[in-house]
């Protein structure tokens, strides 16, 4: 039995800590026998999984089939491999509902951004409230795409998180909201002729772009006509360009950009995991 469980992009620009999509491009794994010699945080989740049903833990291991989603990037590479363990545990137990392993893909990854799209597919908000996850998901537009400037360095999410500030003023926490309700609302309605306007943000990019060695050259994107937005995807350092017209934005980056590193041009996944 094998898992393929989706790259996710959070914040999308404002929505910090409450948007995330799923995306067309996922590792692969599978439960097998004894244990691992270098446990993963798969095999964690696994085990907590176990301790939470209140089962002895099998003498099992998740082993990484196939790893497409680059591993501290702001692609939710630590999310999969989360989702990963849980769902392999639940396939052979059968105890929990999907909402439930969100509650505990939560518990392990800290927040739900990252882990509820790689569950449910599609774009999802999710709030906190009183320790359970309360969310929406719905589906995007299959011809939007994610094109993503993988850089060829890697920052810790927890490292760049300390960086940002405890306060914001109201001008630009009312900006913020402003900002993540019509650019949540362009994307369910697939109404991009404004959404350009509503990738600012003041929470977290102004703070984190200082790791970001190609940041200022990667916005600069945004004033192609081709693109509709660009943004830092989760804590970096991965950038996301949103376009209809992907090969434009790749061809105008490989000439002039000089960027350093990967480019995938992907999809919204609108389905989340799959066990095969």
């Amino acid at each position: 039995m094998k898992v393929e469980v989706p790259a996710t992009t959070a914040n999308i620009g404002p929505g910090f800590d409450v948007l995330g999509i799923c995306l067309s491009l996922s590792n692969t794994y599978e439960l097998v026998d004894g244990q691992a010699i270098r446990p993963t945080l798969a095999d964690r989740a696994y085990r907590r999984y176990y301790e939470y049903i209140g089962k002895e833990v099998p003498n099992k291991h998740i082993h990484i089939v196939e790893a497409r989603i680059p591993s501290s990037s702001g692609l939710g590479s630590s999310a999969s491999l989360i989702v990963g363990g849980l769902v392999l545990a639940n396939e052979s137990e059968k105890h929990l509902d999907d909402l439930s392993l969100l509650m505990l893909a939560k518990e392990l990854e800290g927040h739900a951004d990252n882990v509820a799209p790689a569950i449910f597919g599609g774009l999802v908000l999710s709030a906190d409230r009183s320790g359970q996850v309360l969310f929406k998901r719905y589906d995007l537009d299959p011809e939007l795409y994610f094109v993503c400037f993988v850089p060829d360095y890697t920052l810790s999410t927890a490292e760049v998180r300390k960086v940002l500030p405890d306060t914001v003023s109201r001008r630009e926490a009312i900006e913020n909201v402003a900002n993540t309700t019509m650019l949540t609302a362009s994307l369910i309605t697939k109404d991009y002729n404004e959404l350009s306007h509503f990738f600012a943000d003041n929470f977290h990019e102004p703070y984190r772009k200082r790791f970001i060695k190609h940041y200022d050259r990667l916005k600069s994107l945004a004033s192609l006509d081709d693109v509709i937005g660009v943004y830092l995807s989760g804590a970096g350092p991965t950038m996301i360009a949103l376009t209809q017209n992907p090969s434009v934005v790749i061809d105008y980056a490989h000439s002039r950009l000089n960027f350093a590193g990967t480019i995938l041009s992907l999809t919204a996944d609108n389905q989340g995991y799959e066990v095969k």
